[in-house]
């Protein structure tokens, strides 16, 4: 009894086994088979001109192809927002037709079907000869762009100057809204560590959603040099006609130079002098400024920054 259940449930086994392999068999020549179907796809056009807008991002065509059910298959199985094809503006030829109109012809969607579904342009057919679409002209103004940038240098370096961008500025495109409350752009944020270098670096620039450039980035160039502290003694000039001596007549500059100024600074490269308005006020100390100084040196200090002094006659 119990070998006839055995047997039983094995040829149930066995048929349903040469059931699944006669449908698998029969899937797999139907899905073999070459079908003519008419397919819809979503346009989706890229690389639109820097001056220019496309509103709408809802452009279809209809397609014949001819191929094999796995491809077609295939097609079903994307979502529908994946049976899209782009379509470049920057490497497809489009005709303007006038009044912001332009046109795509078929030839160039046939060629985007072809290389989505992965099979020969031959084996797609589309019925309309071009697919017409809407690009509006934007507002357009020229911004400067400044480098968002931070720099940590080694011990003894810094920028040697201005840091340039090149270029350094760009034109935007956009609604004129946006653009008249905007009169410059920053770059991406960008930190560099450790720098004892020039800086040779491009960063993307980064703009408001609704806006975009025919310029993605720039480049940011950094001078930098060795640096070091040292001072020099300035003598203080008194005003014409003006009979004091001052304790201490001179002071202390203390500035940081690039190595290779050195040399071309001394105390001949400051001026120093003293406040007059306090002189007129009768104050016990003088203010003391330091009104020339060399623009290529850094962390500029003096000391005194007040003197004593005494009246003479001449």
């Amino acid at each position: 009894m119990a070998k006839d259940k055995t047997n039983g449930g094995h040829k149930i086994s066995e048929i349903l086994f040469f059931i699944f392999l006669s449908a698998l068999l029969w899937l797999i020549i139907k899905l073999s088979a070459t079908y003519t179907v008419v397919v819809p796809f979503d346009v989706h056009f890229t690389d639109v001109p820097a001056d220019y807008i496309i509103d709408k991002d809802d452009y279809k065509v209809e397609v014949a192809m001819t191929t094999t059910g796995f491809k077609l298959l295939n097609y079903y199985l994307k979502t529908q927002k994946k049976r899209k094809i782009n379509i470049s503006l920057k490497n497809n030829q489009y005709i303007y037709k006038g009044d912001n109109v332009f046109s795509l012809g078929k030839s160039q969607i046939e060629d985007a079907v072809s290389s989505f579904m992965q099979i020969h342009k031959n084996e797609v057919s589309m019925e309309d000869n071009e697919i017409i679409f809407v690009m509006n002209e934007l507002a357009f103004k020229k911004v400067k762009v400044i480098p968002d940038i931070q720099v940590q240098y080694e011990k003894q370096f810094s920028n040697y100057g201005l840091t340039k961008t090149s270029p350094d500025s760009i034109t935007i495109f956009g609604p004129q809204d946006i653009l008249d409350g905007i009169n410059h752009v920053y770059t991406q944020f960008k930190f560099i560590k450790n720098v004892n270098k020039d800086i040779q670096i491009s960063i993307p620039v980064s703009l408001d959603p609704r806006l975009h450039s025919n310029i993605d980035n720039v480049n940011v160039f950094i001078d930098v040099e060795n640096f070091t502290e040292t001072e020099t003694e300035v003598p203080i000039s008194l005003p014409a006609n003006c009979y004091l001596r001052l304790f201490p007549d001179k002071i202390k500059v203390k500035y940081v130079v690039a190595l290779k100024d050195y040399s071309n600074i001394n105390s001949m490269s400051f001026h120093a002098e003293i406040d007059t308005i306090s002189l007129k006020q009768k104050e016990d100390l003088l203010p003391v400024q330091l009104t020339i100084y060399p623009n290529n040196i850094q962390n500029i200090s003096f000391y005194p920054s007040k003197v004593e002094y005494i009246i003479t006659n001449e």
